[in-house]
C-alpha cells in the first residue's frame, strides 16, 4: 500500500494525489457499490457508497418515509368519513 501511495505522489504529484482521493470520496469507487456488505464497513463503506449516493439514499428515505405518514393519515380520514356517513360513530 505504502508503495502504491508513494508511486502515484511521485508520478502525479500531491495536487493529483489529493484531487484522485477527494474524487474518490465525493463519487465513490466505481464498481464497488455493487459488492454486498461493503457499504456495512465503517471506512471502505464511505468510500464505497459515495457521499453523493449516500445523500440521495438518505433523501428517498425520508421521503419515503413522510409519505407512509400521510397514507396512514389518509386512511385514518377515511375510515372515519366512512363511518360518519355510515352511522356508525356518534356525534357529540
Amino acid at each position: 500500500m505504502t508503495a502504491v501511495f508513494t508511486w502515484l505522489l511521485r508520478t502525479i504529484g500531491i495536487g493529483g494525489v489529493a484531487f484522485l482521493g477527494l474524487y474518490t470520496y465525493d463519487w465513490g469507487i466505481p464498481g464497488a457499490s455493487r459488492i454486498p456488505y461493503l457499504s456495512s464497513i465503517p471506512i471502505i463503506g464511505d468510500l464505497t457508497t459515495s457521499r453523493a449516493h449516500s445523500y440521495a439514499a438518505d433523501q428517498v428515505r425520508l421521503a419515503t418515509s413522510q409519505m407512509v405518514t400521510k397514507l396512514a393519515e389518509e386512511k385514518r380520514r377515511r375510515l372515519i368519513a366512512d363511518q360518519l356517513d355510515h352511522g356508525n360513530v356518534e356525534t357529540r
